[in-house]
């Protein structure tokens, strides 16, 4: 079996032989290259700039036990470029059991394209930014897809959504990156940093999107989200948001009277400013929301925290109910009440319902001086919101360690796992917010035995990942989890 890193080594460390590996380097052929691989074997490809020349895999497929990986040799080192707005950068098709992992994508009609039929594909730790004008999204994962994993991955510039399941099943986006700049030559249509658009069963998990508004000099009536969840025909049902932050966006989540049941918030973040942090456009469509519901079912927003936006929570439609939910310096907390309890609503303009007996009325303690924007992302020890909520949960979201498939680990998010990357290849910082980013410190945040190296159980435990990860040393993490 290939040996897989779960995290990257350094440009020009020493890397053990990885068993039935294929190399390729700039000026091979790809195509050629990708045809010749089979169940268990690993496609490395060394470092360099990949010109005019897309990474297309078709009618490839590994198994179960043996899926086929696609690998930089080090991690951001070999670049996919498709050559123009026409080109294909990274295209997946009907293929099964593939992994692609630690790759730069660009320059491309859609950097990152998994089309259907393709089934139980990992796209983990590709950075893709850019795509043509028009219709067209960053990773697209598209007409028939099922079983999809966007992990540790990070998005930006031009692009309609920079991450979007279309017409696809089981797609789960983790702990991805989009920052959202512009799309031209597309009018009057959403644009938003994720999308779950005609797909069932899609998770968006520890995910961040950012930067959703139009440009200065741009006026006109489209809809600009951190997330945006609709369908054009097939039911979007069954859509969970757990532990994400969404920030700096001219709108939220926003649940489209086309799309489906069940749509679950939990433990997220999510502040929408009236005004954005820099020059920007204006639009004449909805705005200025934490969610908006207009979808006629139900559904849930739990253990969440909702700052500083005009309309924390807008539900015209639906029966949502929310729970273990903090609103704080909102201008208005709820706009069309279907049922709350446990929840926390502190100096916001208006509450716009009526208070139950469950509800609180108190500061959560929230240190931004010292914390940033991070402190909206933990419940301190010493709030009256700890253990306040419903079964003795907190009210609020805490959002510190990453989720796995739903279910909380005791691996740090903090600092981000594509900081250093992101950080090189962007200019911005996802963790420190002196370079753009959240945090003002993490000293005090974790306990000093979770700056040690945390448990990768939950990466083991999957079968699908079990053969394909090594373990991270101490000492590497060690270093990674450095208080600043």
């Amino acid at each position: 079996m290939p040996s897989v890193p779960s995290e990257p080594s350094s440009p020009g460390s020493h890397q053990q032989p990885i068993a039935n590996a294929v190399y390729a380097s700039p000026g091979d052929n790809l195509q050629n290259k990708v045809s010749s691989l089979s169940a268990g074997k690993t496609l490395v490809l060394r470092d360099g700039f990949y010109a005019n020349q897309g990474l297309i895999v078709e009618d490839v497929h590994g198994t179960a036990t043996a899926p086929i990986t696609i690998m930089a040799e080090h991690d951001a080192k070999a670049i996919i470029d498709g050559g123009g707005a026409s080109g294909k950068t990274v295209w997946i098709r009907d293929s099964s059991y593939i992994i692609v992992q630690g790759i730069v994508a660009q320059n491309g009609q859609e950097p990152v394209v998994v089309y259907g039929p393709a089934d139980h594909i990992i796209i983990r730790r590709v950075t893709a930014h850019d795509t043509a004008p028009g219709n067209n999204h960053v990773f697209d994962i598209e007409f028939g897809a099922s079983n999809v994993l966007v992990e540790d991955c990070a998005g930006w510039g031009r692009g309609r959504y920079i991450f979007i399941a279309y017409r696809s099943t089981n797609v789960t986006f983790r702990r991805d990156w989009a920052y959202w700049e512009h799309q031209e030559n597309f009018p009057d249509a959403p644009r938003a940093g994720y999308s779950a658009y005609a797909s069932s069963n899609v998770t968006f998990e520890n995910v961040i999107a950012i930067g959703a508004y139009p440009q200065p000099g741009i006026h006109d009536d489209n809809s600009y989200n951190a997330v945006y969840e609709t369908s054009d025909g097939p039911a979007t049902d069954n859509v969970k948001y757990i532990g994400d932050i969404f920030y700096n966006n001219m709108d939220g989540i926003y649940f489209n009277g086309a799309s489906g049941r069940n749509s679950q918030i939990i433990n997220s973040y999510i502040e929408t400013p009236g005004t954005m942090p820099g020059p920007a456009g204006s639009t004449t469509n909805e705005k200025g929301t934490g969610f908006t519901w207009w979808k006629d079912y139900g559904g849930s927003i739990t253990n969440s925290t909702f700052t500083n936006t005009p309309v924390a929570a807008s539900l015209p439609n639906g029966s949502a109910t929310i729970t273990n939910t903090v609103f704080y310096k909102n201008g208005k907390a709820i706009d069309g009440d279907h049922g709350h309890s446990y929840s926390d609503f502190w100096q916001n303009g208006s509450i716009g319902t009526n208070l139950v007996s469950t509800d609180r009325q108190v500061d959560p303690g929230y240190d931004t001086n010292k914390y940033g924007r991070g402190a909206y992302l933990f419940i301190p020890p010493n709030s009256p919101l700890k253990h306040a909520g419903q079964n003795g949960q907190d009210i609020g979201a805490n959002i510190l360690y990453a989720s796995v498939d739903g279910q909380l680990t005791n691996t740090p998010l903090w600092p981000w796992p594509m900081e250093d990357r992101i950080k090189a290849e962007t200019g911005m910082s996802v963790t420190w917010e002196s370079d753009g980013g959240i945090w003002k410190t993490l000293d005090g945040v974790y306990p000093k035995a979770a700056l040690s190296a945390p448990s990768m159980s939950y990466l083991l435990a999957n079968p699908l990942f079990s053969t394909l990860f090594s373990i991270i040393t101490d000492e590497y993490i060690t270093s990674k989890r450095v208080k600043r």
